[in-house]
């Protein structure tokens, strides 16, 4: 409720009309969900780079802490995986593939590494996948919902997470942005975020970016990751969370050494 609140006084949400003990009212976002092609689509992409610019411009300071969540979460989602999974087939599946221990020894070396990025902290969506970015073709614009996820964290996690997600739920990785689409994707963001012509883009900025949404990307693969792992022992959907944990997890080892090399 309180990301709803900050995100309606921009502009960024639906008008929130009137908030109760159990539940909220608010305005209706007219659009149609973005499909994975849409995510790469060459005008499309550039309203949503140009619309998250706009959200990291977003002051919530004095409604909640401006302090990243990202690792906390990640290491309090870490705790939170059984030991062993009530589900055999399941627990015999996480086995296969890592162990709590070496995902604890990941996070702790991934966040030493982040760290030196030293990226802007700035209100994040967190989960921009496509089911999450509405289109109105009427009005040639795009919307964000599902703000569950919403928090300060740094910069470069909320757009590596986004990349992340032109793969979709199948996480077919061959759909993850190439570095041609990325600059362009990223000078549509700076652009905004510096309120700068497009031709007016510090190269050098661009550059620091490329590098440091790549390098968060590693964190997105993990924070789903372990996210799932959680979700396999207490969701009662029907989904396949162990086998969505093993494929993010093992792009975050396939990627590992090449992005934190940028």
């Amino acid at each position: 409720m309180t990301n709803m609140m900050v995100l309606s006084r921009d502009g960024l949400s639906p008008q929130l009309y009137g908030r109760f003990s159990n539940g909220l009212i608010y305005g209706y976002i007219e659009g149609v969900p973005f499909s994975v092609e849409d995510m790469s689509h060459s005008h499309k992409s550039t309203l949503v780079a140009r619309h998250l610019a706009n959200w990291h411009k977003v002051d919530a300071s004095d409604l909640m802490t401006t302090q990243p969540k990202l690792f906390d979460t990640l290491n309090q989602w870490v705790d939170a995986i059984p030991k062993r999974f009530s589900n055999p087939s399941v627990d015999a599946s996480f086995r296969s593939f890592i162990s709590i221990d070496r995902l604890k020894k990941e996070l702790n070396g991934l966040q030493v590494e982040l760290e030196k990025v030293n990226a802007p902290i700035v209100f994040s969506h967190c989960d921009l996948l496509t089911g999450n970015i509405i289109f109105n073709a009427a009005k040639d614009r795009v919307d964000f919902i599902d703000y569950e996820y919403g928090s300060y964290n740094p910069r470069g996690f909320d757009i590596g997470n986004h990349f992340c997600e032109h793969a979709g739920f199948d996480c077919e990785w061959d759909l993850y942005p190439n570095e041609e689409f990325q600059r362009k994707w990223l000078s549509e963001y700076l652009a905004t975020s510096l309120s700068c012509p497009l031709e007016q883009v510090p190269q050098d900025e661009l550059v620091k970016l490329y590098a440091e949404v790549n390098k968060y990307a590693l964190a997105a693969h993990l924070y789903w990751g372990i996210w799932a792992l959680v979700q396999a022992e207490i969701s009662d959907l029907d989904f396949d969370y162990a086998g969505y944990a093993k494929m993010r997890i093992d792009e975050y080892f396939r990627r590992k050494s090449s992005f934190l090399a940028l």
